[in-house]
């Protein structure tokens, strides 16, 4: 299932991702070999990302409230990120573990003008 995500053009937004294996079991992020989100034009195929993040650039990885498993990632998009764009966008979330898995997660991603409030 998707989430889509909104923010101001200009504004700092965190963005938690939480993962689980297919059976609903916590996926352990600590243990993944690469840990990557990006954000392109919605609708054009091959386009290259506008933003990119990765882990210990822009995501960290957290643990959960309930067991400490650390299943979580906090994405920060920058101010600096957002200030000259608007629109509509597609983002991808993607983990490679160590046995050769790789999870992903994608969805709409919406930046709004500054100028409207």
């Amino acid at each position: 299932m998707s989430v889509e995500f909104t923010m101001i053009q200009g504004d700092t937004r965190y963005i938690e991702i939480s993962c689980f294996h297919n059976n609903n079991t916590e996926l352990d992020l600590s243990t993944a070999s690469d840990i990557n989100f990006a954000i392109k034009r919605y609708g054009v195929s091959n386009s290259t990302p506008i933003i990119t993040k990765s882990i210990n650039s822009g995501i960290v990885i957290v643990g959960n409230n309930v067991a400490n498993i650390k299943n979580v990632a906090n994405i920060k998009i920058n101010p600096t990120d957002t200030s000259s764009i608007i629109g509509k966008y597609e983002y991808t979330f993607t983990v490679d573990d160590f046995d050769g898995d790789t999870f992903s997660k994608s969805g709409v991603f919406i930046i709004y003008n500054s100028n409207i409030l």
